[in-house]
């Protein structure tokens, strides 16, 4: 799609990316005791792979307005959010590229910042938490690999 403009490419990209996201977005629903973390590892694919600030912004209120399930504003949707846009633009400021690498610090990073804000610091070095990582980075890596497609597709 070369003759496009990159904005349109970036919100094609941002478009696609959400619609992943909505779609992975149901492993939440598994009838699992421990669950992924699907918007907080889409926050930070939102972040590594929209390269527009604005563009960013608005699929990242969206994907936090499509997990909005309560009538008022949650705390971990907050948290989401702030996660996101950190990593934006720390990944601005100083990466040129994506990198799995720095993909699964950042998962990393959030979960456990998660788990030790909401509380569940007394199991942060449980069994729990190593699933809930390791489950966040088997989503983060097809959002990833989905995320580089896409990168691709639409440059």
């Amino acid at each position: 799609m070369t003759h496009s403009s990159p904005l349109r490419q970036e919100i094609l990209r941002g478009a696609w990316l959400l619609a992943g996201i909505m779609a992975l977005s149901f492993l939440a629903n598994m009838p699992l005791v421990i669950r992924p973390d699907v918007l907080l590892v889409g926050a930070l694919a939102l972040a590594f792979f929209i390269d527009d600030a604005y563009v960013f912004m608005m699929w990242l209120l969206a994907e936090l307005l499509w997990a909005k399930y309560a009538p008022s504003p949650s705390y971990e949707l907050l948290f989401i959010g702030i996660m996101g846009v950190v990593v934006f633009f720390i990944i601005r400021s100083f990466v040129l590229r994506p990198a799995p690498i720095l993909f699964i610090g950042a998962i990393l990073v959030g979960t456990a910042l998660f788990w030790l804000v909401f509380s569940f610091a007394h199991t942060f070095v449980a069994f729990p938490f190593l699933m809930e990582f390791l489950y966040n980075t088997a989503v983060g890596m097809i959002l990833f690999a989905f995320g580089l497609w896409l990168k691709k597709r639409f440059s």
